[in-house]
Order: C-alpha cells, then structure tokens, then sequence
C-alpha cells in the first residue's frame, strides 16, 4: 500500500492493522517466510518536512517449518516500529559508510511511502536466526530426538539406487 506523504495531516496518521487486508498478509508473508494465521498492529505515521517517522507495534501468529526436524512451528512474533524515511538522494555517492544512527532510516522515492515494505521489512528483522521446536516459549515434542536420528530414520523410507547394491555388504578394514 502507498502512501502518499502529503496527504498525511498535521497530527499525523493512525493506521490499523488486521487479518482483512490481504497486502498486509502478504507484506508479513514475504518477512516472515511463512504462513500467516493472525496479524494486528497499529501504525502511527508523522511527517516533519521530508522526514517521514513511523512508530507503533505489529504482531503476527504464523506457522512455519522447525529449522531443526522440519515440524509445523507455531509461534507469535512482533514487537515495536520505530522507523525514519527519508527521500532518496540521487546524487549521494554509491558507496558510504553507514553510521549507527543510518540503521533505522529507510527511504522512499516520489512522494509515496510504501508501508507494504514496513511490514515485511519489521518482521523480517525481528526473525530469530534459527526457530527451533525447543526455542524459549515453544515445547513441542518434536526435537526431543537429535536431528541426525531423524535424517537416518528418514532415509531408510528412500528408495536405494540399484546401481550402489553391489556396495551394501562391502566392509572395510580399518
């Protein structure tokens, strides 16, 4: 969804963020890499001069695989938005050094802020680097045995190729 700045008023805009609006499943589903059962939130936009500050709360309940044992994982995940824009400078050099400050400043072209980029951009940066079964605040029994007990049990379900059945009882010395 764009959103045209100068159509934001001085008080700035309380936009409110539930299931029925199907670019904000979408939005939540490209951050998130999975599926989408619930989204809400509440997204407050200001504009001061070209800066455009976008603060207030998501929050998504999502079914996604185990990076463990491959299970359907759900959880809930979200959290606050404290995000800056500012217009893209074309005749800013290519390459520069980001500053601390520089990470929470996104940018946006024209006169329009695509808020469908706040969403996926929000939960893809609140993912945690591997979601495990036995991740705090999920207990599933699902990763109660190691990972390699579930890779061999799996691979005895698989088809052997017939041209490695020569090698079935080879026995080496060690």
């Amino acid at each position: 969804m764009l959103l045209n700045i100068e159509k934001i008023p001085d008080e700035g805009l309380n936009i409110t963020f539930d299931d029925v609006e199907p670019w904000v499943i979408q939005a939540a589903q490209v951050g998130l890499e999975g599926k989408v059962l619930r989204i809400d939130g509440e997204l407050e936009v200001h504009r001061k001069g070209q800066l455009i500050e976008v603060t207030g709360a998501l929050h998504a309940e999502l079914s996604r695989a185990c990076d463990r044992c491959s299970e359907d994982l759900p959880f809930r995940l979200g959290g606050p938005v404290n995000l800056s824009y500012v217009p893209f400078d074309d005749a800013a050099p290519e390459e520069r050094e980001l500053q601390e400050g520089d990470l929470d400043v996104g940018f946006y072209t024209g006169s329009t802020v695509d808020l469908a980029a706040v969403v996926s951009e929000h939960f893809a940066l609140s993912l945690p680097t591997r979601l495990t079964c036995e991740a705090e605040g999920f207990a599933l029994p699902a990763c109660v045995r190691p990972a390699s007990a579930k890779a061999s049990q799996t691979q005895d379900s698989f088809p052997v190729d017939s041209r490695f059945a020569v090698l079935k009882h080879l026995k080496l010395e060690n």
